[in-house]
């Protein structure tokens, strides 16, 4: 993000603190997500809303070489993506019974989404 931020013109040190806001974005809505999760007991419509939501911030990432559309697009994304996966997470282990099922689930939760950064990362070099 400092890279989209520095296209707009910005200095590099302006460019770190403007990455911010769209972490505090995501932050603010994955409380308000689990708050609210927590409190209807329903973990799915949440999931999928968020993954649209990031779906559409992808989306417009990847279609836009402009940097302002670029920004608004990670923040969209950010807003999406981290609610999802803490909603996820928490489904996941509310799910499992016993302490050896939940430890075994979350980490293969852990374990599975990180083979997606290994293969992109193993695919680029």
């Amino acid at each position: 993000m400092p890279t989209i931020i520095n296209d707009l013109g910005f200095s590099t040190t302006a460019s770190e603190l403007l990455s911010i806001p769209p972490y505090v974005i995501g932050c603010t809505l994955t409380v308000i997500v689990g708050i609210y999760s927590d409190k209807i007991n329903v973990r799915g419509p949440f999931i999928v809303l968020g993954a649209s939501v990031a779906m559409i911030g992808y989306i417009i990432a990847y279609v836009t070489s402009k940097p302002w559309p670029g920004y608004a697009a990670a923040a969209i994304a950010a807003s999406g993506v981290y609610p999802a996966i803490a909603v996820l997470i928490a489904w996941a282990g509310g799910n499992a019974g016993g302490d050896v099922k939940k430890g075994t689930v979350l980490a293969l939760i852990a374990g599975i989404s990180n083979l997606g950064g290994g293969y992109v990362a193993a695919s680029l070099s």
